[in-house]
Parts: structure tokens; C-alpha cells; sequence
């Protein structure tokens, strides 16, 4: 009698697992066809956009200056008006008033040359 051949399998631990299919790669996209002279049409908008920004920029700034010019008149006027008000304030004053106003300005002069200091130190 033959013997019979037995054959072993292996435990499922050890089988080789079946490859796992891959997604196909999408077709690659092809660029849309060009119009002869598409480059140049959006450089030439591009310039024409470009001159009338700054045909707008160069109004703009002369309104703008003009506007300058008013504000600063104003506020020359609006301060000539106040140092007069000042002034006829601090001939009205005694000198005990005259004293403690100029205290109350070195006490603030000293305030604004000691924040820096203070907040540096703060800061470390």
C-alpha cells in the first residue's frame, strides 16, 4: 500500500494576505488650447487697467492736497485762538496760580519721560 502524503496547512496567523487592488490613477489633465495672442490681450488689459488707476491716484491727489491745505488752515486758526485764550488765562493768573501751573505741567513732563522706564522694567 502507497502511504498517502498529508500536507500541512499553516496556521492563519502566518498566510500571506491577498494584495489590495489600487485606485487607477486619474488621466492626467491636458491644458485647454491657446488662443494665438491670449498673452498679449491680458497684458494690454492689464495696462489699461493700470493707466487708469493712476490717472485716479494723480486726481485723488490733488483733491487731496486741496483738502490738506483747508485742514491745516483750520487748525492753525483753531490753535492761534486757543494760545490767545491761554495766554489772557495766564496773565489773569497770580503767580501762587502761576507756580502751579507750571508744576502741574513738570509733573506731567516727568510722568511721560518715566512710562518708557517703568514699562521696560515691567517687561523684564
Amino acid at each position: 500500500m502507497a502511504t498517502k502524503k498529508t500536507t500541512t496547512r499553516k496556521p492563519a496567523a502566518t498566510r500571506k494576505r491577498p494584495a489590495v487592488k489600487k485606485a487607477a490613477k486619474p488621466a492626467a489633465k491636458r491644458a485647454a488650447p491657446r488662443r494665438p495672442g491670449a498673452a498679449e490681450s491680458v497684458l494690454a488689459s492689464l495696462g489699461k487697467r493700470a493707466d487708469a488707476a493712476g490717472e485716479r491716484l494723480g486726481q485723488l491727489a490733488q483733491s487731496g492736497g486741496r483738502v490738506a491745505t483747508e485742514s491745516l488752515e483750520s487748525a492753525k486758526q483753531s490753535a492761534n485762538s486757543t494760545l490767545g485764550r491761554a495766554r489772557k488765562s495766564w496773565d489773569g493768573l497770580d503767580p501762587k496760580g502761576k507756580a502751579g501751573v507750571v508744576a502741574g505741567g513738570l509733573a506731567a513732563l516727568a510722568v511721560a519721560v518715566a512710562a518708557p522706564l517703568v514699562a521696560k522694567r515691567k517687561k523684564k
